[in-house]
């Protein structure tokens, strides 16, 4: 959005952008709604997240950070929620 923009200046000043009418017509569209803004501002921030930073997590790195266990095949809700206690949470 916005990659080709004209600037017109006046006494060295930018005074006027001059954008393509779809580009003008998306944007408005964009502002009109502001289901849409939010979500493109959402995009946005991802986008400057992604950049920021190259670290990615594995499924196993996400489950151990947020305390998830996961339980072995065979393992009985009973047994499962003796585990959880003793962790200090509950089923």
């Amino acid at each position: 959005m916005l990659e080709h923009v004209q600037i017109i200046e006046e006494h060295g000043q930018a005074k006027f952008a001059v954008i393509d009418f779809e580009e003008y017509q998306s944007i408005k569209a964009l502002l009109s709604e502001p289901e849409k803004l939010a979500d493109y501002l959402d995009y946005l921030h991802i986008q400057a997240v992604k950049q920021a930073s190259s670290k990615r997590h594995t499924l196993a790195e996400v489950k151990q950070a947020c305390g998830i266990l996961q339980a072995p095949h065979g393992i009985t809700l009973e047994q499962m929620d003796a585990a959880i206690k003793n962790r200090g949470g509950s089923l």
